[in-house]
């Protein structure tokens, strides 16, 4: 066992089934990727997932250290309970995950932020292999794609802002893998709002992360090319949907997610594609997963235009609901998700200060917890418990870069652009 400034790292071998783990346990990569939350009760089988990633030396803070090791009988064995039935597993499928939410004036733990960022990554990855595999053997296990999701899933209930800060962060990357991961993280914290259980926001996660899959090299050029579509083109991208259908009917996959894969681009007035249904032909979780794929979209860059501010894309995604082609319930839960003020914005208060949103209210969507820009110690004011204040003026990042470092510095420097932009980790 060897320590750290704030860790201790020990091997995978300590960790036995029965143990309650005071605090989240890391990988040991660089201690950041969360593998195990608080408050879980450690089972032989996910310590056998575990090892089956190939995790071999994990970390916990050494202030959960000596809670996690006397957790022992003298003889030294572990304390085991009873395993999980296949009775209590099927009901544990069957209830709707838990939902972290802090304080609203809670700060986020650096670590916590990181280990957020690196689960992205890391997703991103895997399903870029899985692309990779498709395209030269024609297949893939659904099994990473599940573990993908799961892994989103139970990072809702560490820190739901923190997760959604993460999803929704805008990156220079267009690749079809990290777009489709992003997707997915959303749409599985919209369902959780929504009320899906835990079997069902693993079909949507699946879904989402094979979207993009099985598009001919004819329909990727084009979504490459740096204008608008004729509709000749645009015929060529909508006949993707069938094909990620056709081919997930080839291998052991989740119909549900496979419905979603589907429909994912259908809208609520029948002017989607490929089938154009309308209403409740549209699955439930089809139509949270369309909703979140488009905000991503219009949030991300794309080689015809450039891309929506955070704030700016739930403005247009309201608009695109107006004109009916979302379902006002996944409206609802996707601004009891995201806000009106996401996470990030930067905005103008009626007090005249400027501050950037760190947490969201899923009761009051214009009434979110601001910190003020340029003021020590940090002031956080969180909008629901001050009636009299409340946001004003949404800020562009660039006018929120101008007016905190240019009267102070003179000049703009590229790293304060970027971490205004969201382009590195707060």
């Amino acid at each position: 066992m060897s320590t750290g400034s704030q860790t201790i790292t020990f091997s995978i071998d300590r960790l036995h089934p029965g143990t309650t783990l005071a605090g989240p346990i890391y990988e040991d990569s660089e201690g950041t990727i969360l593998l195990l939350q608080a408050g879980v009760c450690v089972t032989e089988e996910q310590i056998d997932q575990l090892r089956n990633r190939g995790i071999q030396q994990i970390r916990i803070e050494k202030r959960f250290a000596d809670a996690l090791f006397a957790q022992r009988r003298p003889s030294g064995r572990a304390i085991r309970p009873r395993r999980p039935t296949g009775a209590q597993a099927a009901k544990a499928e069957k209830m709707v995950p838990p939902i972290g939410r802090p304080a609203a004036k809670a700060t986020w733990s650096a670590q916590l932020s990181q280990s957020v960022e690196k689960l992205r990554g890391a997703q991103s990855e895997k399903l870029a292999n899985v692309y990779s595999l498709l395209d030269n053997q024609g297949g893939f296990d659904a099994t990473v794609l599940d573990e993908i999701g799961q892994e989103s899933i139970d990072q809702l209930s560490v820190d739901m802002d923190l997760f959604i800060k993460g999803s929704i962060q805008p990156q220079l990357s267009e690749a079809a893998s990290e777009h489709c991961v992003r997707v997915s993280q959303l749409a599985v914290a919209v369902g959780a709002m929504a009320g899906h259980t835990r079997e069902e926001l693993r079909w949507l996660a699946m879904g989402c992360l094979v979207s993009r899959c099985c598009a001919t090299e004819s329909a990727r050029e084009l979504s490459e090319e740096p204008r608008r579509l004729t509709a000749v083109e645009f015929a060529e991208i909508k006949r993707t949907p069938g094909r990620v259908f056709d081919m997930l009917s080839t291998i052991d996959f989740p119909l549900v997610g496979r419905t979603v894969a589907y429909q994912i681009h259908e809208r609520w007035n029948g002017t989607g594609y490929p089938r154009k249904k309308a209403g409740v032909q549209i699955h439930p979780l089809a139509r949270i997963a369309g909703v979140c794929d488009a905000y991503v979209s219009l949030s991300s860059p794309r080689p015809h235009r450039a891309a929506f501010s955070l704030y700016a894309a739930v403005v247009q995604i309201l608009a695109d609901a107006r004109a009916g082609l979302f379902d006002p319930h996944s409206i609802r839960c996707f601004l009891r998700t995201v806000s009106l003020y996401p996470i990030g914005a930067y905005v103008r208060l009626n007090t005249g200060q400027l501050g950037r949103v760190v947490r969201t209210s899923p009761d009051a969507y214009d009434r979110p917890t601001i910190e003020i820009v340029g003021e020590t110690p940090a002031n956080v004011i969180a909008l629901v418990e001050a009636p009299d204040v409340q946001v004003v003026e949404v800020i562009d990042p660039e006018q929120a870069a101008e007016e905190i470092f240019v009267p102070q510095a003179g000049q703009l420097d590229s790293n304060d652009i970027n971490l205004l932009l969201g382009l590195r980790g707060s």
